[in-house]
C-alpha cells in the first residue's frame, strides 16, 4: 500500500514536469517563488503575513493616520521576514 506522501510526491513531480514552468523561464518570467509555494517548498505570502501581528486593538478609536502608519510598519516587517524565508 502506498502511503499519502508517496501520492503527494507524485503527484507534485507530475506537477513540477509541466512544460509551464520552462516556457516561462525560456520567456523571461521568473515566477520560481510560486514554483516552490506550489510544491510546499515555500510558504505562501499569506501565511508569512498571518504571522505578523498589528498592535492596533481598536479600530473604531484609531485615526485614519494610526491606521496608515501601522501600515506602513507592518509592510516594512513582512518584506523583512519574507526576505528572510526566501
Amino acid at each position: 500500500m502506498l502511503s499519502p506522501f508517496s501520492i503527494l510526491k507524485k503527484e507534485n513531480g507530475k506537477f513540477k514536469s509541466l512544460d509551464l514552468w520552462q516556457q516561462l523561464k525560456e520567456g523571461g518570467d521568473d515566477l520560481s517563488w510560486y514554483f516552490a509555494v506550489s510544491t510546499n517548498r515555500m510558504p505562501a505570502k499569506y501565511l508569512i503575513s498571518k504571522s505578523i501581528f498589528c498592535n492596533i486593538t481598536d479600530l473604531a478609536a484609531t485615526t485614519e493616520e494610526r491606521l496608515w502608519e501601522e501600515h506602513r510598519n507592518l509592510t516594512e516587517i513582512f518584506l523583512e521576514t519574507w526576505k528572510e524565508v526566501r
